[in-house]
């Protein structure tokens, strides 16, 4: 009789055979989460090339793009991507030197951010300067903190 009970109820632990109840939910939790995952990946290939594109790379390398949106970012016409990266270096925004206001903090937006394909005529403006000798450290990036500055005003 005993054994009847059991075979009834389930096995000893006390678990049953039955249909799960919410089945149709974790069904459709587990697709909704498929689609979402695969729509990332999706969005993450597509988005480096796009990027790429839209900063100029066919004219400009990789290499160049990156110290062009560097140079944007922490308003320093000096700075450079350190290509190939170092492996077990520290990230590159540590590289940069010390700051009079403290620690160094990553940037705040507020940049001027460049167009379709600006940044090709940005770093052409910069190699003309630099090729006429009239560029200093100094001012080169007190033009760019000027540019900078003239675009933020006339967004208010």
């Amino acid at each position: 009789m005993a054994q009847n009970a059991i075979k009834e109820s389930g096995d000893a632990s006390g678990t049953t055979d039955a249909v799960n109840p919410h089945a149709r939910m974790h069904k459709f939790v587990y697709r909704i989460t498929l689609v979402c995952l695969i729509a990332q990946v999706i969005e993450g290939s597509l988005i480096v090339p796009y990027v790429l594109i839209y900063f100029g790379f066919p004219q400009l390398s990789l290499t160049e793009v990156c110290d062009e949106v560097y140079k944007i970012a922490y308003v320093d016409e000096e700075r450079e991507c350190v290509f190939p990266y170092p492996l077990g270096g520290e990230p590159e925004p540590w590289i940069s030197p010390p700051s009079p206001l403290g620690p160094h903090t990553p940037p705040a937006p507020g940049w001027a951010l460049p167009g379709f394909r600006g940044v090709i005529g940005m770093r052409a403006e910069r190699e003309a300067r630099k090729a006429s000798g009239a560029s200093n450290g100094s001012a080169s990036a007190g033009a760019l903190v000027e540019q900078t500055a003239g675009v933020q005003g006339d967004g208010k």
